[in-house]
């Protein structure tokens, strides 16, 4: 099951950003992202890893991969 982030603050509109999504998430061990397994057509995601670990879906054959601290992971628009 997925669960609910700890903490999400939404950060584009504060840049005035139009083709770009950031948003920033606090999560406690053991939960997920709420949004799944999904893709977006229109914008690539890129998500950094400050503390911790957090491991990812990735392709069609679901490969797991695990981001470490102050590493990132990114996903092209479609992925």
């Amino acid at each position: 099951p997925m669960g609910v982030h700890d903490i999400r603050k939404p950060v584009s509109r504060a840049l005035g950003t139009d083709h770009v999504a950031m948003n920033y998430f606090e999560l406690a061990p053991g939960d997920a992202f709420s949004g799944g397994l999904h893709t977006h057509d229109d914008q690539e995601e890129v998500f950094y890893v400050r503390s911790g670990t957090a491991t990812f879906e990735v392709g069609r054959d679901r490969e797991r991969v695990a981001v470490g601290p102050d590493e990132a992971i990114r996903f092209a628009p479609g992925e």
